[in-house]
């Protein structure tokens, strides 16, 4: 059902459909658990819900997903699901809270500096990539912080 689901939105003339309209395109047995393959499909990154409500293929409005590789220095690059596609930097001031291993979803652009190689902003956090990070504690009047070990993580987290 999932590839049908996505041929459908590739084939998709005019507003990006809802939940009922492409429920009724293509006659699901289960709507209930249709509907939860949708959004199990968003999760993943590979569908992308509008401000509409409608949905479509996140290559179709220029966005991509994949786990973030953050470098010490600050910046990143989106490694893509597509082994053949190629990695897009992400500057340190996009990352938007995103840390090395998470899975997200980008908005593709153009560098900065007018070159024509891509430039990522993550949008959202579709998943962490570790439930767990080590580090060093430092307490304070309102908890304490964890200076992470690992220094790609980029951010020292707050512990209330």
């Amino acid at each position: 059902m999932e590839h049908e689901i996505e041929r459908a939105l590739i084939k998709w003339q005019g507003r990006p459909p809802g939940d009922f309209e492409l429920a009724d395109a293509l006659h699901p047995p289960d709507r209930g658990e249709f509907y939860d393959l949708l959004e199990k499909m968003r999760i993943e990154g590979r569908l992308v819900r509008t401000r509409r409500g409608g949905w479509t293929l996140p290559r179709q409005i220029g966005m991509a997903a994949g786990k973030v590789q953050r470098h010490s220095r600050g910046f990143a690059f989106l490694i893509q699901d597509d082994p053949d596609e190629e990695d897009i930097f992400i500057p340190a001031a996009q990352l938007n809270g995103a840390m090395h291993g998470d899975r997200v979803l980008v908005t593709l652009g153009r560098g900065e500096r007018g070159d024509r190689r891509a430039e990522a902003e993550v949008r959202e956090v579709l998943s962490h990539g570790r439930s767990r990070i080590v580090g060093l504690f430092e307490a304070s009047d309102s908890g304490g912080y964890v200076t992470p070990d690992d220094t790609r993580i980029g951010m020292d987290l707050f512990i209330p």
